[in-house]
């Protein structure tokens, strides 16, 4: 995903057609059909226009949707603060505590490996590799 710079919102309603889903070429596979086929993904509505068909894809429920952020989030983070920051987002977002949550998004990346962030920083075409 990091490679592809997969835009990660796209993820609770992706439009894709059938090629993309029953693409098998490892070496290059779509992000879509990667999380479509491991189940990340799965259709949550079909449409159809003429003899185009295409397929609306999302979450399966919220434990999958949750499962997945974490695992996104420890790759930005240390393990064990996983919990935190999830936690926090969540009570100032329940709480509409704006500056809390501020707070952790400042928290979240000041958590991110220098490395990390300037290989992040240099693939999206912010600074020179």
């Amino acid at each position: 995903m990091k490679e592809k710079q997969f835009f990660l919102p796209d993820l609770s309603r992706v439009k894709a057609g059938k090629e993309l889903l029953t693409s098998f070429d490892i070496d290059k596979i779509d992000t879509v059909t990667l999380l479509f086929q491991s189940g990340y993904l799965t259709i949550k509505d079909v449409q159809t226009r003429g003899t185009f068909v295409s397929y609306i894809l999302g979450f399966p429920n919220l434990e999958v949707s949750a499962a997945f952020t974490t695992s996104l989030l420890s790759l930005f983070t240390e393990t064990f603060r996983c919990n935190d920051i999830q936690s926090d987002l969540c009570f100032s977002l329940e709480e509409g505590d704006i500056e809390q949550f501020k707070s952790t998004i400042h928290t979240l990346f000041a958590a991110i490996p220098y490395l990390r962030a300037t290989i992040l920083l240099a693939m999206k075409g912010f600074m020179p590799a």
